[in-house]
């Protein structure tokens, strides 16, 4: 015979009114974090568009694997972090930096 104990919280416990968030406000607090999140990445990716040693435009990106990742699993393009970038024309690489 299996035996099952219920938890029971104290009766003590003065219930407060619960604070009710305004999804609104949390919804447009998450959008502007992510669209400046977006922002920075193409200015990043803009500022470092050249190989700053052979001046060519074959520049692709050095991610991090925190990307977020879909339903289905599959990473979504554009979300993981930019640590660098590599020249496949040269194979020079430098970090991510913004420059002016």
């Amino acid at each position: 015979m299996v035996q099952l104990s219920v938890y029971r919280p104290p009766t003590q416990v003065e219930d407060e009114a619960p604070e009710v968030l305004s999804y609104d406000r949390v919804a447009l607090r998450m959008r502007d974090r992510r669209f400046a999140d977006i922002v920075n990445r193409a200015r990043i990716e803009r500022a470092n568009a050249q190989c700053p040693s052979c001046q060519r435009v074959t520049v692709q990106p050095i991610e991090l694997g925190d990307a977020v990742v879909n339903r289905n699993g599959a990473t979504v393009p554009g979300t993981a972090t930019v640590v660098g970038f590599h020249c496949n024309a040269c194979r020079h690489e430098w970090p991510a930096l913004e420059r002016a």
